[in-house]
C-alpha cells in the first residue's frame, strides 16, 4: 500500500510505498491493550486514592531506587496515576490515528531505526515515571524541600 505525502509549503506532492507490513491490524492490537491496560490503572488508582483519603495517609518518602510496586501507598497511587496518564495519552493518539501504531525503541530493540508509517512514542514501561512520580510529588506539596 502506498501513501501520498504532501509537502508543507505547497509544493508537490510525492508517494512513498511502506513496508509490506499491514499496520492497521497492529495499531488495533496496541489499542485493545492500551485500553485494558487504562482499565486496570484507573481501577488501582481510584482504590489508592480512597485509601489515601479515608487513613488520611501521610506522605512517605519513598526508595526511589526501589521497585515502585514495592513504594509507601501515597508514592505508589502517584506512580500509579502517571502510568495512567502516559497510557491515557498514547491511546488517545493510536485511536485517532489507527493505522499508525505507536514505536517504542526499547520494545522492538530488533527494529535499527523507525519503521515506514509508525509514530516515536515511549510507551509507559519505558518512559521515566520515576522521575515523573518525584515532579508530581513536589507540585503537590508532598516532598519536603521540594516545594
Amino acid at each position: 500500500m502506498a501513501i501520498a505525502i504532501k509537502r508543507a509549503a505547497g509544493g508537490a506532492t510525492t508517494t512513498r510505498a511502506r513496508e509490506d507490513e499491514d499496520l492497521e491490524p497492529i495499531a488495533r492490537k496496541q489499542l485493545d491493550e492500551l485500553r485494558e491496560r487504562w482499565l486496570d490503572l484507573s481501577a488501582r488508582v481510584a482504590r489508592g486514592r480512597n485509601l489515601w483519603r479515608e487513613r488520611k495517609l501521610a506522605w512517605e518518602e519513598p526508595d526511589w531506587e526501589a521497585e515502585p510496586e514495592t513504594w509507601p501507598p501515597v508514592a505508589k497511587v502517584l506512580w500509579l496515576y502517571v502510568r495512567q496518564r502516559l497510557t491515557e495519552e498514547r491511546l488517545q493518539y493510536t485511536a485517532h490515528f489507527p493505522d499508525t501504531p505507536a514505536w517504542c525503541q526499547q520494545c522492538r530493540p530488533e527494529d535499527a531505526k523507525l519503521p515506514d508509517g509508525w509514530h516515536v512514542s515511549t510507551c509507559p514501561d519505558h518512559a521515566n515515571t520515576v522521575g515523573m512520580t518525584q515532579i508530581f510529588a513536589a507540585q503537590l506539596g508532598l516532598r519536603e524541600g521540594a516545594r
